[in-house]
C-alpha cells in the first residue's frame, strides 16, 4: 500500500547550523519553528555539521534533524552537504551525493525542499528535489545582487535556480528588483518573505541592562545603530552624522554595537582623534550577545542604519518591534517597512548632510513617533502570524505525496 501522509513534508536546507544567538538573531529557526507551527513535518539538514546542542534545538523547535549515516561523509561530519555543491569535487563526490539524496528519498521523502539561505542552499535544494521529483523554493537575502560581487558558482547557475523554482523568496522588493536585473530574468516566480521579527524578541529580558548602557547620560537622546560593520555598512557615514548632529543638539548620545571588520576599526580610530569633542558622547560597546541587543534595542530613542546596500535590515525589524523609530538611508531593503513614515524617517544614502538632517528631525519630532502604534505596526507587516501567513502561501496547491490536489 503506498504512503498516503496527511502532512506535507518538508525538507529545509540551511548553510549554518542552526542557532538561536547567532548574530541573525534566530531568524532561521523562527523560520522552521514557523513551518512546523503550520503543520508541515519538518525536516532540517545543514552544510555543516550539527553538534548535539544543534540536534536538540531543532527538535525543540517542532522539527527533526536529518543526519545521514557517517559513511557518506567521511571526516567532514555525518550531515555534511556541501559536496553537493557544483564546485570542484574529489572522486566519488558524485557518487556520495547521489548516495545522500537517495538516503532523503527514503528517510524524509520530502514533497517540498527549501533552500533557507540564499543560493547555496538553493543550489542544494534544487539538485535534491531535481533527483527526487518535487518541487523546491529557495529564500534569498544575500547583499552580493545588489553590489554586484561575484558568486560562489556561475551567474547562469544561479539564474537557473531562480527560473527552474517553485517559488523565489526574496525579503524585499529591492532584492527582487536586482536579482532580475543581474541576471536578465523575469522572475515571475517570485514572492515577497520579509525576515520576521525573531521569535521571542519582543519579550523583555529578565536580566538587567548591560553596564555599558547604563553609561549614557541621564536625559540624553539616545541614536543607537547594531550590525556587523564592513564597508557596506558605513560607520564613517554614521559618526560624521552624529558629530554634526552633536554639535547642534547638546542631548545627542550614540551607542555603537557589533564586530568591526576590514577598515571599520581604523575609520572609527582616525574618526575619534579628529573629533574629541563630540567622542565622549559615542559609546562602542563591541560584540554583545542577543539580550543586550534586545535591552539597547527598547532603551535607544531611535535607530539608526547608515547603509550603502541592504538587502532587508534586521536592525530595522528588530528596532520597530519593541516600538523604537527608525532613520535609514534608502539602501535597499527598509523602504518597504519604513513607508509608513509613521515607524521612521528615510534619508538618501552616501550624505552626511542628509543623514545629520534626518537625525535632527528626529530630536525635534520624538513625540511624532509613538512606541505603542510602532509596535502595532510592526507585529501586522513582520509579526508571526503576519509571517506564517506568507510561508503558508507559498506551499498552497502543493498536497502531500499520495494525495491528489483538489
Amino acid at each position: 500500500m503506498s504512503r498516503r501522509p496527511s502532512k506535507l513534508r518538508i525538507l529545509i536546507i540551511m548553510r549554518d547550523t542552526p542557532d538561536t544567538q547567532a548574530n541573525k538573531g534566530g531568524l532561521f529557526p523562527t523560520a522552521i519553528r514557523h513551518h512546523a507551527d503550520l503543520g508541515f513535518e519538518v525536516y532540517v539538514a545543514s552544510m555543516a555539521p550539527m553538534g548535539r546542542y544543534h540536534e536538540d534545538l531543532v527538535r525543540s523547535l517542532g522539527a527533526q534533524p536529518y543526519i545521514p549515516p557517517p559513511s557518506f561523509s567521511g571526516r567532514l561530519g555525518a550531515d555534511r552537504l556541501l559536496s553537493m555543491l557544483n564546485r570542484k569535487r574529489a572522486p566519488g563526490a558524485d557518487l556520495m551525493t547521489q548516495r545522500v539524496i537517495a538516503h532523503i528519498g527514503v528517510t524524509v521523502a520530502p514533497d517540498v525542499v527549501v533552500g533557507l539561505q540564499s543560493y547555496p542552499t538553493g543550489l542544494i535544494a534544487k539538485q535534491i528535489a531535481s533527483a527526487l521529483g518535487v518541487k523546491y523554493v529557495t529564500w534569498e537575502h544575500v547583499s552580493s545582487y545588489h553590489t554586484g560581487r561575484g558568486l560562489s558558482v556561475p551567474d547562469a547557475q544561479v539564474a537557473a535556480l531562480f527560473q527552474e523554482s517553485h517559488a523565489v523568496l526574496t525579503v524585499s522588493s529591492s532584492l527582487r528588483a536586482s536579482i532580475r536585473q543581474r541576471f536578465d530574468i523575469s522572475l515571475e516566480n517570485a514572492c515577497q518573505m520579509p525576515n520576521p521579527i525573531p521569535a521571542g524578541f519582543v519579550d523583555r529580558p529578565e536580566s538587567p541592562p548591560p553596564e555599558w548602557l547604563a553609561n549614557v547620560p541621564s536625559g540624553a537622546f539616545l541614536f543607537a545603530s547594531w550590525t556587523s560593520w564592513r564597508e557596506i555598512k558605513r560607520i564613517d557615514l554614521l559618526l560624521a552624522a552624529f558629530a554634526k548632529t552633536a554639535r547642534a543638539r547638546s542631548a545627542a548620545s550614540l551607542v555603537v554595537v557589533g564586530s568591526m571588520r576590514g577598515d571599520a576599526p581604523a575609520v572609527t580610530e582616525d574618526f575619534l582623534q579628529r573629533n574629541r569633542d563630540v567622542a565622549e558622547r559615542i559609546i562602542f560597546s563591541g560584540d554583545v550577545d542577543r539580550t543586550s541587543v534586545r535591552h539597547l534595542a527598547e532603551a535607544a530613542d531611535c535607530s539608526v542604519i547608515s547603509s550603502d546596500f541592504e538587502t532587508f535590515g534586521l536592525q530595522m525589524a528588530e528596532a520597530v518591534a519593541v516600538g523604537t523609530p527608525v532613520i535609514s538611508t534608502r539602501c535597499g531593503g527598509p523602504e518597504d517597512i519604513l513607508s509608513d513614515n509613521r515607524l521612521g524617517v528615510l534619508c538618501d544614502k552616501g550624505s552626511v548632510d542628509a543623514l545629520s538632517e534626518a537625525m535632527l528631525y528626529m530630536l525635534d519630532n520624538q513625540a511624532s513617533f509613538q512606541p505603542a502604534e510602532i509596535a502595532r505596526i510592526a507585529d501586522g507587516l513582520l509579526g508571526e502570524n503576519a509571517i506564517k501567513e506568507k510561508w503558508a502561501a507559498v506551499y498552497e496547491g502543493i498536497s502531500p505525496a499520495g494525495q491528489d490536489t483538489e
